[in-house]
């Protein structure tokens, strides 16, 4: 039975398309888990920054808001300086802060509409 060297050169093609595939898998289970981890801080700072703009905005309605100062919740800390622009909006700078990541949002808040007019999100 001669086989002429036919055997060895298709097992190393096969096998190479094979170890190909299989890096190729491992790589893009890397970047969808890098996906998801980045899915999941955005929506954990999104949670955060509404925890924080639903407290402020409480106290600058009941008018008993500082100028500056510091919440801190089980999803991260938030620290926040205010401004008046006018006699109706408060400018609310904010940094979030979650395992030493920062995020910086501004809000403007209409008092007497009761809501925020203007959003800025930064890094």
């Amino acid at each position: 039975m001669k086989q002429q060297g036919f055997i060895l050169p298709l097992a190393v093609i096969v096998v190479s398309i094979f170890t190909f595939f299989l890096l190729h898998v491992i790589l893009i289970s890397e970047i969808d888990r890098d996906f998801l981890r980045e899915r999941i801080s955005l929506f954990e700072f999104g949670e955060l920054g509404q925890l924080a703009r639903t407290d402020i905005t409480a106290k600058i309605t009941e008018k008993n808001v500082p100028k500056k100062g510091s919440m801190h919740y089980a999803a991260g800390d938030v620290k926040y300086r205010t401004r008046k622009i006018n006699d109706d909006v408060v400018e609310v700078a904010m940094t979030l802060e979650k395992r030493a990541i920062k995020k910086k949002q501004t809000f403007h808040f209409d008092i007497k509409q009761g809501h925020i007019v203007k959003w800025e999100e930064g890094q």
